[in-house]
């Protein structure tokens, strides 16, 4: 017995005709997206119509996205934490060599190093495909409608 459930999926289409690809990200998907005049908007993507999204209550008009990439907030996270301690350790070993180690620019460097390193693991750390429009990728919307569900 087959059971047809009248619901639409609306689907966020990105496609490169130059590569031969098609990339779909879901609706309700977390995303980071760069618009054209450079404001960036993080959260969950929800598809309005065939023109526009939103995050965050922002309404983002397809033609003026020019990044779009997936965002795992729980990857990001993980891998913050994981570069902010890496970081701290070696702004210490910075501080160890400058102090007790008689080397004061090799400390500062490796300090600074280290501090480069804590600010990427604070701001986040997003190692998702990001598809460019400048580089040939295109935004649509798909639905998918009337998806059958099989059951016994």
């Amino acid at each position: 017995m087959a059971i047809i459930v009248d619901a639409q999926v609306n689907y966020l289409v990105l496609e490169n005709a130059e590569l031969n690809e098609t990339h779909i990200l879901e609706d309700n998907q977390n995303v980071r997206v760069v618009t054209e005049d450079g404001k960036r908007y993080n959260g969950r993507m929800l598809i309005i119509d065939e023109k526009t999204i939103k995050i965050k209550g922002d309404l983002i008009p397809l033609e003026h996205i020019w990044k779009i990439k997936k965002h795992s907030r729980l990857v990001s996270v993980l891998f913050g934490i994981v570069i902010v301690y890496v970081s701290l350790v070696t702004i210490g070993a910075g501080i160890l060599i400058a102090t007790y180690g008689g080397e004061v620019a090799l400390g500062t460097g490796v300090g600074l190093i280290g501090g480069f390193g804590m600010y990427g693991g604070i701001n986040g750390v997003n190692l998702s495909k990001a598809y460019k429009s400048d580089r040939g990728w295109t935004f649509s919307v798909g639905t998918a409608a009337a998806v059958p569900v099989l059951g016994g």
